[in-house]
């Protein structure tokens, strides 16, 4: 291997090249850190000493083989570097400070008669080539040799009408390549850029230029990769996956053909740009052969006049693809692809049979050229017209993609539009000769025609603008939209509107056998969609009017929809499907000359539903209201028996009867501590106590004579929890109550006592089953006395609670939803009544005791909050009485303690089934029970106590209820305190 500036460099010696005595090279023509070597000197000295110089001169491999290689490392070359001759070459420019300069800046040539010879110039670091001819040139005649370079780093320019990168493959089978990597490639003149070309009549060389990085900037063609011949079979390609290229003159990238052959543009990335009249971005052309452009990655800017973003023009027809990763704009033109050649008035000139695959984004219009063109789109988008010209061919192969195509533009001059998968939007007009749908959704915005017709084969043809021709669906295709179209036959499914909407039809309309008209009805008003025909219309035998109900409430009843008219009558009838039926009321249809309806009309009460009866309470109040009422409505169109039950005792409200039921329980705990005050003051059995009317020597153990200190306080907490059972009419009521009252007393009289006693509780109660509960706050007062002969005692008392309940319930079923509360006053009055006899039995003392208790509930009358399913409910009383009888028992256990237990049987009878009556906004009056009062109870309470001072006495107990569905566990805690 040989350096320009002297040095050699490889594996083993070579033949130093020495200087002819009157050689080429002058002292002008050397600098200070190497000789510079003018175009004319070199060719001049390399020819002249070929004939002596060894090849071995040339060597760079170890073992002889390969080409010959130059190496220039200089600072400068003030008139170019130039090589002609017989021999190959590879030319590598190798310095980061290297200029060349002159006419022609690098220039390697090889004449015709050698075969198979290659020239290359490696440009890999320097700074600049400037000429006013081209930067670098290579041409090889040689035949079946290759012109190739390579660009990596620095700024080539040319200031004058050459190209500014040239390599040319001048003879058969000869090949040209520029690869550009990085760099500047600048032609201020009114040349190109880079051009890889190779010319004969019958070569199969190909012209190559590949670009993964550097700027190309030029007034002429930015890259050029050119094929001259006739009958010349070699491919002129460009690949492009960096860098960017700009023709502020001519076209970006040209791939061109003369002859057979394929010229071809793949691009993976970068950007191209051309911005002058009548300029291309790209532009693929071959004579007699094909081309094919496939933009898969980058931009492409077309210019103006007549100029497209992408242009193509072959006489056998070719292939474009427009990747996702592509944006194409069309620049003033307003054209994005163009194929076909347009002389200056527009007017096609050549037309090829292309096929375009667009996937990215075109801003601008596609013009199609003559003959027969498909344009595929498979995604993207489309910001211009689609012109064609020819038997042309629009298909949309979207997948899971979708595409919209604005309302400024238009499709025209089209043979065929075919919908095959995915979603298009079309906001444009459309002229066409026929328009197929075989898959996916095509929605016709805009103005559209198809001369020969419009078929739906599968898929969905939706309409919501105007559509011209005659139009066939097949099943299983469906039309829709609220748009208008021609005379229809439908096979498969139409369905109007696009939810509820009007489909009219210029023409007739025609529903075949076994067709489907798929009406939307609202059950919220009279709105349906509707078929409007301007001529005629013929349902035939079979056909299907499918009701799809829009909207979650349920049709009114008395309801009527039209859902089809036609001006020239209507003759058939329909097989009415869908949502047409419920357990009380149906839908209908009918027919006069020139209409269809549906009517919804009732088939059965409500009440017939009923198994309890709270159901039928409420059945029959919803059957008394009009079919317009909402929640009434929406039972009414429920879809069975099942459903409506589960909706009647949702609505039945039993929590407010259930209520009464747990405030006549409650009313035991004031009266039971009343009752165990009495009997703990008369040291009765269980009582740590003494009463006035008994004698020291009367006494039990632990007694002490009240009369010594005979006034008393005391403080009474209660709590109990519990459930009652569904009767299968009113829903199980589970409840639980706190509380507390304080109370004083005194002896008066001959062996009486008397006290007062107050207190406050808040009560629960829930029904699951319902989703309701209540929650009362009760303000309690009453008075109690009692008095004892000898063993026997008799117990007195009365009471009054005022209560303030507030309910909540949820009400869901199919169609309906909402939540109701209300706020309402009660009062419990009561008077109670107890007599026992004490048996003593040493350390034990037994009573069997009987009470008499009676109970009156009065509860005002409130309204509900919270819906049309909110009721009214009426003031009333309720009545209950309890009785009971027992047996108590009390042992000592201490000297201050005592253990007490009882054991009874309580018995209730009067208004055991509470009671209440409502009314629903415009309904009549009915009554629902609630879970009723446990008529047989077994009760029971177990407790201990003990005397904490002389005069202070702690009692503790737990009672328990069972019985008729009735459970309850509580606790109940006093403090006495004598003074």
């Amino acid at each position: 291997m040989k350096s320009c500036n002297g040095k050699s460099s490889g594996k083993r010696p070579v033949n130093k090249v020495e200087r002819p005595a009157a050689g080429p090279f002058s002292a002008a023509e050397t600098n200070t850190s190497a000789f510079s070597v003018s175009a004319t000197a070199l060719a001049v000295a390399l020819l002249a000493a070929a004939p002596s110089i060894s090849r071995a001169a040339w060597e760079c491999g170890a073992d002889g083989a390969g080409q010959d290689t130059l190496t220039c490392s200089g600072a400068s070359y003030a008139t170019g570097i130039s090589y002609a001759g017989s021999n190959g070459l590879t030319l590598n420019l190798a310095n980061p400070s290297m200029v060349v300069s002159g006419t022609q800046g690098v220039s390697l040539q090889a004449p015709p008669a050698v075969p198979s010879l290659n020239l290359t110039v490696n440009v890999t670091d320097i700074q600049s080539i400037t000429a006013t001819g081209s930067a670098v040139t290579v041409t090889n005649s040689a035949v079946g040799g290759l012109a190739s370079v390579n660009i990596g780093s620095g700024t080539l320019t040319s200031t004058g009408a050459t190209n500014t990168v040239s390599a040319h493959g001048g003879s058969a089978g000869a090949s040209a390549q520029v690869t550009l990597t990085g760099g500047q490639v600048l032609n201020t003149g009114t040349g190109g850029g880079i051009v890889a070309s190779t010319a004969s009549v019958a070569g199969t060389g190909n012209a190559t230029v590949v670009m993964t990085g550097g700027t190309v900037q030029a007034s002429g063609t930015g890259v050029t990769s050119s094929i001259s011949g006739t009958n010349h079979t070699g491919t002129a390609s460009i690949t492009m996956s960096g860098g960017s290229v700009l023709s502020t003159g001519a076209t970006g990238l040209w791939a061109r053909h003369t002859g057979k052959g394929l010229a071809q543009v793949q691009m993976s990335g970068g950007t191209v740009a051309a911005t002058g009249t009548n300029s291309d971005g790209v532009f693929a052309s071959s004579n007699t052969g094909t081309y094919a452009v496939d933009v898969s990655g980058g931009t492409v800017t077309g210019g103006g006049g007549f100029g497209a973003a992408i242009h193509t023009s072959a006489a056998a027809g070719g292939i474009v693809n427009i990747g996702t990763g592509a944006v194409i704009n069309a620049g003033s033109s307003g054209v994005a692809i163009r194929d076909g050649d347009f002389n200056r008035d527009g007017i096609d000139e050549i037309g090829g049979n292309a096929t375009i695959t667009i996937a990215g984004t075109l801003n601008g219009a596609v013009l199609l050229g003559g003959g027969t063109d498909t344009l595929n789109v498979t995604g993207g988008a489309i910001n211009g017209n689609i012109t064609g010209d020819g038997v042309d061919a629009l298909n949309f192969n979207l997948g899971s993609n979708s595409f919209v195509h604005g309302g400024a533009y238009a499709i025209s001059g089209m043979d065929a539009i075919v919908m095959n998968s995915g979603l298009a939007q079309i906001d444009s007009t459309i002229s066409a000769n026929t328009i197929t749908v075989k898959g996916g959704t095509i929605v016709l915005n805009g103005n559209s025609a198809a001369s020969a017709g419009t078929t739906v084969e599968a898929g969905t043809l939706a309409v919501n603008g105007t559509l011209g021709g005659t139009l066939n669906v097949l099943a299983p295709g469906r039309l829709q939209g609220s748009g208008s179209v021609g005379s229809t036959t439908i096979a498969g499914t139409v369905a109007p509107g696009n939810s509820i909407g009007i489909l009219s039809v210029n023409g007739n309309f025609a529903q075949l056998a076994g067709s489907t008209y798929q009406v939307e009805v609202d059950p919220a008003s009279t709105a349906s969609d509707l078929i409007r025909v301007s001529g005629s219309a013929s349902i035939g035998t079979g056909s299907r009017l499918e009701v799809v109900r829009a909207g979650a409430v349920s049709y009114s009843v008395g309801t009527r929809y039209t859902v089809l008219s036609a001006d020239g009558g209507v003759a058939g009838t329909y097989s009415l499907a869908g949502n047409t039926q419920s357990a009380f009321a149906r839908l209908i249809d009918s027919y006069d000359a020139n209409h269809v309806y549906l009517t919804a009309e009732k088939l059965r009460d409500i009440t017939d539903a009923a198994e309890t009866p709270n159901e039928g309470a409420v059945g029959g109040a919803l059957d008394s209201l009009p079919g317009s009422n909402g929640f009434a409505n929406e039972v009414t169109w429920l879809p069975n028996d099942s459903a409506a039950r589960d909706a009647l005792n949702q609505l039945s409200a039993d929590i407010h009867a259930s209520t009464k039921t747990a405030l006549l329980e409650d009313s035991r705990f004031v009266r039971e501590a009343a009752i165990d005050r009495l009997r703990g003051s008369a040291c009765a059995p269980g009582s740590a106590a003494a009463s006035p009317a008994q004698t020291p020597q009367q006494m039990r153990a632990g007694c002490t004579p009240e009369d010594l200190q005979k006034h008393s306080a005391w403080i009474h907490v209660f709590g109990s929890w519990g459930s009652i059972d569904s009767d299968g009419n009113a829903a199980k009521l589970k409840r639980d109550i706190g509380g507390f009252l304080v109370g004083a007393d005194t002896g008066v009289g001959a062996g009486w006592r008397v006290g007062m006693l107050g207190g406050y509780s808040r009560a629960s109660a829930d029904t699951s089953a319902r989703n309701s509960g209540s929650k009362t706050d009760s303000y309690h007062l009453g008075a109690y006395g009692g008095t004892q002969w000898d063993a026997t005692a008799l117990r007195l008392g009365a009471s009054h609670s005022w209560n303030k309940t507030e309910t909540n319930r949820s009400v869901a079923f199919a169609g309906f939803a909402g939540g109701l509360n209300a706020e309402y006053d009660s009062t419990t009055t009561q008077v109670f009544g107890e007599l026992g006899h004490q048996i003593d039995m040493g350390r034990a003392v037994l009573e069997p005791f009987s009470g008499l208790a009676h109970v009156r509930l009065k509860s005002d009358a409130f309204l509900e909050r919270g819906g049309p399913a909110a009721m009214y409910g009426e003031g009333d009383s309720t009545n209950a009485t309890f009785s009971t009888i027992g047996l108590r028992a009390s042992m000592q256990a201490g000297e201050s303690t005592r253990l007490r237990g009882m054991l009874g049987w309580r018995h209730a009878f009067g208004d055991t089934a509470p009671t209440s009556t409502h009314t629903f906004s415009g309904s009549l009056p009915f009554t629902l029970a609630g879970v009723p009062l446990a008529k047989n109870v077994a009760a029971f309470d177990a407790g201990i106590e003990t005397q904490l001072r002389p005069n202070l006495t702690l009692e503790a107990s737990y009672s328990g209820q069972f019985g008729d569905g009735l459970e309850d566990h509580g606790f109940k805690a006093s403090l006495n305190w004598k003074f």
